[in-house]
C-alpha cells in the first residue's frame, strides 16, 4: 500500500507563518535530548509500589529498553549502546521500537495490520511537510484520534513540535522539525556538526577533558569514566582500566565508547588513528586500543 501510493504530498493547509529551518532543528534536537535526559534518569530510579508506568515507560520495559531490578530500573545494554550512538541512529532506533510496541498492543490480528500500515503510511506523509510549516489539523483521511496519538508521541523523538495554540488554548498546533529527514535522509553532518556536540578532548595519559553544560552528556560521562573535577563548562576525568571494565560489564560495546569519544571530539582536537578495521577515530592510538583490549 505505501510502495503503491508513493510519497506524494499529503493535501494539507498550513499558517502562513511558520518556524524557520534553524528554529525548527533546535526545538528538534531540544526534544530528544530531553527525553533522552528522562531516559537516563531512570537508571537506578526506584519502582514505587502501585505505581503505574506511564505509556513512554510501558514502551520501553515492553521492548526490553529498561527492565526491572531489585526495586529499581535499570537501563539494559542496547540503551546505553543507544545513548552513546549518533541522533541519527538514536531517532531510527527509537521511532522502530515505538512502531512495534504499539503493533504488538492491538490484539486482533487484522486491525493490527491495517493500524501498523497507517502508522507507517502517515511517518511517510510527514516526511513530505514544509519544515516549520504550522499546521492544525490533518486532513480528513489521516483526522483520527490514532493520528494525532501518534504525533504525541512523536513529539517526544523531536520529530514533530507539539504546542497549544496560545489564541486557543483547547487546540493543538504542530509542524515537523529537520530531525523528520532521519528516517529517509543522511543527517549525520547536520546533526553531529552542532556546536554543543564537539566538547571532548582526550590525552595520551587517559585523561579527558569536557567542556560542556549539557547535563545527560554529563551523567554519560560520569557512567563512562572516572571523574575527577566537575566545574561550570568544564569537566576533568581518567579513562581506567575499572571503569572500562565496569561498563563492559554492561554489555557496552567497546566499538561505541570510541565511537562517542571520537563523536563529541573538540573541534581543535587533530590526532587521528586508524584501527584494523579501517575506522578512523579522533582519539590517541593507545587510549583507542586499550578500549579495545
Amino acid at each position: 500500500k505505501i510502495i503503491n501510493e508513493g510519497l506524494t504530498p499529503m493535501n494539507i493547509n498550513f499558517k502562513k507563518k511558520k518556524k524557520n529551518y534553524s528554529k525548527s532543528l533546535q526545538t528538534g534536537i531540544g526534544a530528544l535530548e530531553k527525553f533522552l535526559k528522562e531516559l537516563f534518569r531512570l537508571e537506578q530510579y526506584p519502582i514505587q509500589q502501585n505505581d503505574n508506568e506511564n505509556e513512554m515507560r510501558s514502551m520501553l520495559l515492553n521492548k526490553k529498553l529498561i527492565r526491572r531490578e531489585d526495586g529499581v530500573y535499570k537501563l539494559t545494554n542496547t540503551t546505553i549502546n543507544l545513548l552513546l550512538s549518533n541522533k541519527q541512529f538514536q531517532i531510527r532506533n527509537f521511532l522502530m521500537k515505538y512502531i512495534g510496541n504499539y503493533y504488538s498492543k492491538i490484539r486482533d490480528e487484522t486491525e493490527r495490520k491495517n493500524k501498523t500500515i497507517a502508522l507507517i503510511k502517515l511517518l511517510f506523509k510527514l516526511c513530505t511537510f514544509e519544515i516549520g510549516g504550522v499546521f492544525y489539523q490533518l486532513p480528513d483521511e489521516y483526522n483520527n484520534p490514532d493520528c494525532y496519538y501518534h504525533l504525541e508521541q512523536l513529539s517526544n523523538f523531536g520529530l514533530i513540535n507539539q504546542k497549544t495554540d496560545s489564541k486557543n488554548p483547547s487546540r493543538k498546533k504542530y509542524y515537523v522539525t529537520p530531525l523528520i529527514k532521519c528516517l529517509f535522509e543522511d543527517m549525520d553532518n547536520i546533526l553531529d556538526n552542532q556546536e554543543t556536540s564537539k566538547f571532548l578532548i582526550v590525552e595520551t595519559d587517559f585523561k579527558i577533558y569536557a567542556y560542556t553544560t549539557n547535563e545527560r552528556e554529563i551523567k554519560i560521562l560520569e557512567f563512562l569514566f572516572e571523574i575527577e573535577y566537575i566545574f561550570p563548562g568544564f569537566i576533568v576525568g581518567h579513562i581506567t582500566r575499572n571503569s572500562i571494565r565496569r561498563v563492559l560489564k554492561r554489555d557496552v560495546s567497546a566499538k561505541f565508547i570510541l565511537e562517542y569519544l571520537s563523536m563529541h571530539a573538540h573541534p581543535k582536537v587533530d590526532v587521528e588513528c586508524e584501527l584494523d578495521e579501517g575506522t578512523k577515530y579522533k582519539i590517541p592510538e593507545n587510549v583507542a586500543h586499550q578500549i579495545l583490549i
